[in-house]
């Protein structure tokens, strides 16, 4: 249907339209974006959010929403934004330039194991992963006795995610909870 290298057929609206429409990734050859070609290209991937030049707050939200994992693409990120992609993939918060305990605890929510990406790992949103997912706590970069204790409380079997060199006398609590 086309030649990737003939630059003036990429020129051409109408090709391009076409092109776009088969496959949003076409996009990456477009010589003259225009906002209406953009928009086709992303809602049919979002992954075309790539090759988009002037990533506009709308393009971004239909790539997210199409799949999580373009976020990485985002460059001007805002919370709202932010909060949209992590509560879709928590790994997102790996991507987000500035982390606000808001975002943070939303990508918690998303997936509790994205503790590890947390930079400021406060105690209420390490409690948080912890009561979704006790394993979540071998993410945590210096877990409180009291983290050990609410994993063992939530069952007997987490007792295998506690460094018991750190706080030895977990292991004689745990046998007073459940011998």
């Amino acid at each position: 249907m086309f030649e990737e290298n003939d630059s003036s057929w990429w020129s051409n609206f109408n090709n391009c339209l076409k092109a776009v429409i088969e496959d949003g990734l076409n996009l990456k050859y477009v010589k003259n974006q225009t906002y209406e070609l953009c928009l086709i290209a992303v809602k049919n991937t979002g992954w075309a959010l790539e090759y988009v030049i002037d990533k506009k707050r709308e393009f971004c939200f239909l790539a997210i929403k199409d799949d999580p994992l373009t976020f990485r693409f985002v460059e001007n990120q805002d919370e709202i934004l932010c909060l949209f992609a992590v509560s879709r993939n928590g790994w997102n918060l790996q991507y987000v330039k500035e982390q606000t305990k808001k975002i943070c605890m939303a990508a918690v929510k998303q997936n509790p194991l994205c503790i590890g990406l947390v930079k400021n790992q406060t105690k209420k949103i390490c409690l948080e992963a912890i009561r979704l997912d006790a394993s979540s706590i071998v993410h945590i970069k210096n877990p409180t006795f009291d983290m050990y204790i609410e994993v063992i409380k939530q069952d007997k079997k987490n007792i295998k995610y506690i460094d018991k060199n750190k706080f030895p006398e977990i292991k004689y609590i745990w046998r007073l909870m459940y011998e």
